[in-house]
C-alpha cells in the first residue's frame, strides 16, 4: 500500500482529528525507527568514519539509545558505536 493511500485511509477510519494524528504518528515512529540490519549513514560526530559513509546496524541496544554499526572503509570492515543522532536510517 502506497503512502497516500494509507494517509486517506486514516482520513477516512479516524474518529476524531487526534486520532488521526496519532495514527499518523505512529506510522512515522515505525517508518523512521532505525532496526537491526537498515542500512544508516553516519553524520558528523563518528571518530574516523567520514559522514555519508554507510553502515549496516548489527545490534541495537535500549530500544534506540546506542547501536553497533558496521561500516565499509577503504575495503576494511569498521565497527563502531553509535547514538542515534550520529546516524540516520538511508
Amino acid at each position: 500500500m502506497g503512502f497516500q493511500k494509507i494517509l486517506d485511509k486514516y482520513r477516512k477510519t479516524a474518529f476524531s482529528e487526534r486520532d488521526k494524528g496519532a495514527r499518523f504518528e505512529r506510522l512515522m515512529q515505525a517508518y523512521l525507527h532505525i532496526r537491526e540490519h537498515d542500512v544508516v549513514v553516519a553524520k558528523a560526530g563518528l571518530p574516523g568514519i567520514p559522514a555519508g559513509t554507510a553502515g549496516t546496524v548489527i545490534h541495537a541496544y535500549g530500544g534506540g539509545e546506542a547501536y553497533e554499526v558496521e561500516f565499509m572503509l577503504n575495503g576494511s570492515s569498521m565497527v563502531e558505536t553509535a547514538s542515534g543522532d550520529q546516524i540516520e536510517k538511508r
